[in-house]
């Protein structure tokens, strides 16, 4: 309750979101991916499934490439307003719930990890990262939707179910990259997991144990 009465003081603080053309930059990214959803703001549990496919194909690289690239397009499309329009509250400025603005904020920020401080890791990892998404996927769904069911219903709880997400993503990363460098695996699911959590309940003293540098891709 005491988030959604913040979330709330937030939006009737915050400025107009006319500079935050979220339409026009996320329709090329749309284009480039070959996206299906058509407003991710709106459904943006429909969007981080579609995203995820490209690291389905990493093998090769090509996936991750491809992804990480249109993500760098798109925040170059936002500018210098694309911290401050990556918000909950600006994106509650097109009209969408609490939840879904939240949810499109973390989606986002994942992507982040996943292209920037995660890079590196993902690169030197990518059969194994390609295996995990690949073999595990919907486990790895499961336990995010595991954790936004209980964390909504129970908010008082919600960092003890975040400590359970990311035992289960580093789990499952490090059990399907059972060789030398499950260890680097098992940070990165962690951290990936983490990342969405902080987005929603950023007062959770969560934390990953194995850091590694991040990285570019072109």
């Amino acid at each position: 309750m005491l988030v959604l009465i913040s979330f709330l003081l937030i939006i009737a603080c915050s400025g107009s979101s006319a500079d935050c053309d979220f339409p026009k930059c996320y329709n090329e990214m749309k284009q480039a991916l070959k996206l299906e959803v058509s407003q991710p703001w709106n459904d943006p549990e429909m969007l981080r499934p579609e995203l995820e496919m490209y690291y389905k194909t990493a093998d090769s690289l090509d996936g991750i490439r491809k992804l990480c690239k249109a993500f760098r397009n798109f925040r170059s499309c936002m500018g210098t307003n694309y911290r401050s329009c990556m918000t909950p509250a600006s994106v509650a400025a097109l009209g969408v719930n609490s939840q879904a603005a939240y949810e499109f904020v973390s989606v986002f920020s994942q992507l982040h990890y996943s292209c920037g401080a995660g890079l590196n890791v993902f690169v030197n990892s990518a059969s194994c990262m390609k295996t995990t998404w690949n073999n595990s996927g919907r486990e790895l769904d499961q336990a995010l939707i595991d954790f936004r069911t209980m964390a909504i219903g129970d908010s008082k709880n919600a960092c003890l179910y975040g400590s359970k997400m990311l035992t289960g993503f580093s789990r499952i990363f490090f059990r399907d990259c059972n060789k030398r460098s499950a260890r680097e695996v098992e940070f990165w699911g962690c951290e990936y997991a983490r990342t969405y959590v902080f987005n929603r309940y950023p007062e959770c003293a969560l934390s990953c144990s194995f850091p590694t540098a991040g990285g570019t891709i072109g």
